[in-house]
């Protein structure tokens, strides 16, 4: 996001080499931002969505496990939630420990993932999308 110009803030509960570590975002009360992009802990995932929906006036994007989509309390979030779009991936997204891994690598690909998007502005019901990995890589 910074090579392509954004203003970003950054940060994680781990130091990780991109961002400054011990910063937990659930616990984060002071600052108002625009928009959220966030890989957050699979369990964390809704208070992940809830909090930084709270804290944003444009949108919010959560990557998360496309099972996501199942479950009574996560229906009342997308029911009650401005959820735009789901960007589902096409094929298995690869992930490998503490690196970057490239197209046409390993790393376990044992689950489907998707992008899900709320935006405070959205109005109707969600879109549905596909995208491929390497297209996005």
């Amino acid at each position: 996001m910074l090579e392509w110009g954004w203003r970003v803030k950054s940060s994680d509960l781990h130091e990780r080499g991109y961002a400054p570590g011990g910063v937990d975002f659930l616990q984060q009360r002071n600052d108002r931002v625009d928009h959220v992009v966030c890989n957050p802990p699979f369990k964390l995932a809704q208070p992940f969505a809830e909090h930084a929906l709270e804290i944003t006036t444009g949108k919010v994007a959560i990557f998360a496990r496309l099972q996501w989509l199942e479950s009574g309390p996560r229906k009342r979030l997308f029911a009650s939630a401005p959820l735009a779009r789901v960007y589902v991936f096409s094929n298995r997204v690869p992930f490998a420990r503490g690196k970057r891994v490239e197209p046409g690598e390993g790393g376990g690909r044992m689950m489907a993932f998707a992008w899900f998007v709320f935006d405070h502005s959205r109005v109707g019901a969600p879109m549905l999308d596909w995208i491929s990995y390497e297209e996005a890589a």
